[in-house]
């Protein structure tokens, strides 16, 4: 503990700046290695670089497109740097990703700025090791899904409203509200200027200080956003017509109101995904999550009670719940954790808490390559055929994998009982979870991604020098396009099932589809050419026999 008392006298010594530089550099060291190491997810990490792939060969930079046709679902801003980076880095997972590591160290600076600016050094640090401390919050910046920059840019917002009604910088910090939520709005949509208004809102509410002046500014700031977000939405517009924008605010709608693509989950479904991935921050915010006096004094920390139950509600009651649709709600847990911590330390209850959710998640990462290696004795259990073929795939695992979860295990009771002083305990336990998360992303995810889609991810690669149809048949996919490289001439007059299957064909075609959804085995045109780890592939030629 020496060498943590005297890390901590020198970072007293440094000016701002240099511990901004120290911060981006330890999140280039954390986020950009082994970026590339796992294939890109279906469906969002593929979706998304798959946008850009094609912006890079239709050198359409305006319109989002899949399959090179317009896509309706997302406005363009995340996608232009993932083109740019595609663009410097080549079309791969590494590229696809690396705005996101970017993200990353721009979030990690941001958290340790507005944490001094409103405490001191101390808090802000604490505050970005709670961040790069807890699962989901650091798994984020090492993918290639949209929400890191959406999140970031409304959280900035936020913060800006926070300081124009509480400070004297009312107009300027208007202004940088307005841009960070229009640039919001140009990566995800509308949402943005949803949650950072109803804040607004509510906050004002809760203190019951709403003026004159708080409604114009109110105004001045909806208009400055939508007035960034017009930059492009307007263009597009203009170009060719009101179809996008229609489009984008059904399909908004029907998020809502009803379960996309099988992505329906209870409504407890967001508060159980925070509770265990943002371990161990989840815990230590619990208390400050409801009204209390220490929140009700600091109008920060009520700002940020007020946008997790805002994003929670929202997402809660929305009919598609998505795993990341609660992400902005890191911000204010790793906040309030910080905020209990620094002012009351780490609970007796907290502690017991801590130990057993804590025990719970290593042993389960300990146990992990042991269940798949004697996968056979659990397979009568799993219902699921399609989980059943994929956990049999041919992935070898040694054993050694289980080091994962006993550093975990061993961080965590070290940094509870065994050390004195809340820092040092924050310090360790948000270390172990770090190091956790990054050896198994050496270790484990490969492995886990093999199982899941490796077959099928092959298989597509296999065929990117072929000239042929691909279709995923059965299930929905976005890897099709990216993996197999799919060009703009494809003829998307062909790009149906029924004739694909049927029809006449002037080349090859490859039917993709899972075990548990194969109903073409009888149709004698098809042969099955793959039949692995659940995945099946179908193969048919031609009449005239062209390979």
């Amino acid at each position: 503990m020496e060498a943590f008392a005297a890390a901590v006298k020198k970072l007293d010594a440094l000016s701002d700046r240099q511990i901004k530089w120290l911060i981006a550099i330890m999140g280039a060291l954390l986020f950009i290695p082994f970026l590339g190491k796992v294939h890109l997810f279906d469906w969002d990490e593929i979706n998304f670089a798959e946008s850009a792939r094609e912006m890079l060969l239709t050198h359409d930079y305006l319109r989002v497109q899949i399959n090179f046709e317009p896509f309706w679902e997302k406005p363009p801003l995340f996608f232009w740097l993932q083109a740019l980076s595609m663009h410097t880095f080549g079309v791969n997972e590494f590229a696809a990703r690396f705005p996101n590591a970017l993200v990353g160290i721009v979030t990690l600076v941001s958290l340790y700025h507005i944490g001094n600016q409103l405490f001191n050094r101390k808090f802000g640090l604490l505050w970005l090791a709670a961040y790069i401390g807890s699962f989901l919050p650091h798994f984020y910046f090492k993918s290639g899904i949209i929400d890191p920059l959406f999140n970031l840019f409304i959280f900035l917002g936020i913060y800006q409203l926070h300081q124009a009604f509480t400070k004297e910088r009312n107009t300027k910090a208007i202004g940088w509200a307005g841009l960070f939520v229009g640039l919001g709005l140009l990566t995800k949509g509308p949402v943005a200027l949803l949650i950072s208004g109803v804040t607004a809102i509510l906050y004002f509410a809760a203190r019951w200080n709403f003026k004159l002046k708080h409604l114009l500014y109110l105004a001045l700031f909806g208009f400055l956003a939508v007035l960034v977000a017009a930059l492009w939405f307007g263009l597009e517009t203009w170009k060719n017509g009101t179809w996008f924008l229609q489009t984008f605010i059904e399909y908004n709608l029907r998020l809502m109101k009803t379960e996309d693509s099988g992505h329906g989950q209870p409504i407890y479904y967001h508060p159980i995904v925070l509770f265990l991935g943002c371990f161990p921050t989840s815990i230590l915010c619990l208390q400050m999550l409801f009204k209390n006096k220490d929140v009700a004094e600091n109008t920060f920390a009520l700002t940020m009670q007020l946008l997790f139950w805002i994003v929670l509600v929202i997402f809660s009651l929305v009919k598609t719940k998505i795993i990341h649709y609660s992400s902005l709600c890191y911000f204010p847990i790793t906040f309030l954790a910080v905020f209990y911590v620094t002012k009351y330390g780490i609970a007796k209850w907290q502690k017991i808490l801590l130990l057993i959710v804590g025990s719970i998640i290593g042993v389960a990462l300990i146990a992990l390559p042991f269940f798949v290696q004697n996968i056979n004795l659990f397979l009568p259990y799993i219902k699921d055929v399609f989980a059943q073929a994929n956990l049999q795939a041919d992935v070898y695992w040694s054993g050694y994998e289980a080091i994962v979860g006993i550093i975990f295990i061993i961080g965590t009771v070290l940094g509870l009982y065994f050390v004195k002083g809340t820092s040092k305990q924050l310090a360790i336990i948000f270390a172990s979870v770090a190091l956790c998360f990054e050896l198994s992303l050496v270790w484990v995810a490969p492995k886990v991604e093999t199982h899941i889609q490796g077959a099928m991810i092959d298989f597509l690669k296999y065929t990117q020098s072929q000239d042929c149809y691909i279709k995923a048949i059965g299930f929905k996919s976005y890897a099709q396009y990216f993996y197999s490289n799919r060009k703009p001439d494809y003829n998307q007059a062909m790009d149906e099932e029924t004739k694909l299957v049927y029809g006449n064909i002037d080349k090859p075609v490859y039917l993709i589809t899972k075990c548990d959804r194969d109903n073409y085995r009888l149709i004698s045109e098809l042969e099955v050419v793959l039949d692995k780890n659940g995945w099946v592939v179908y193969k048919r030629l031609p009449a005239d026999g062209k390979k």
